[in-house]
């Protein structure tokens, strides 16, 4: 008697990569419409402002020594002069509390972008103003 082992169920990788493809050339290529590049383009711009895939080249590998050295005495020390200069304190406190409103509000619009960009590869309209107010409390939501 031979044994009927379960077949695993074979995966069609093509098919979804030509519907895929036929929706880029609808969306982008046949015509080649500028406007559509640019506002979508501006639109994943807007959403991945904060994903940190810009590039960058930086140098610094996590782990790395860099050369720095503190211990506690130099805390310390830069604490007291913190506490000589209480201008310079009062910088460092207003620096860091521009900088949190400012990654707040880059937090924000990255929120609400990903919705715009979402709606126009659905829709295959290219646009910023309408995209931006309809799905106003689920752009919020992502972003809370």
């Amino acid at each position: 008697m031979a044994s009927t082992a379960p077949t695993a169920p074979s995966i069609a990788y093509v098919v979804p990569l030509r519907i895929a493809w036929r929706r880029t050339q609808l969306l982008l290529l046949r015509p080649v419409i500028p406007r559509a590049w640019l506002v979508l383009g501006f639109a994943a711009w807007l959403a991945g402002l904060l994903e940190g895939t810009g590039g960058g080249g930086g140098h610094f590998y996590p782990g790395k020594r860099t050369g720095a050295r503190y211990d506690l005495a130099s805390l310390q020390r830069a604490w007291d002069h913190l506490l000589e200069h209480p201008w310079l304190a009062a910088g460092v406190v207003l620096a860091l509390l521009i900088a949190a409103v400012v990654l707040l509000a880059l937090l924000w619009v990255s929120s609400r972008a990903k919705f715009v960009y979402l709606a126009g590869v659905v829709s295959g309209h290219a646009a910023i103003v309408e995209p931006w107010r309809r799905p106003r409390t689920l752009g919020h939501s992502l972003f809370l």
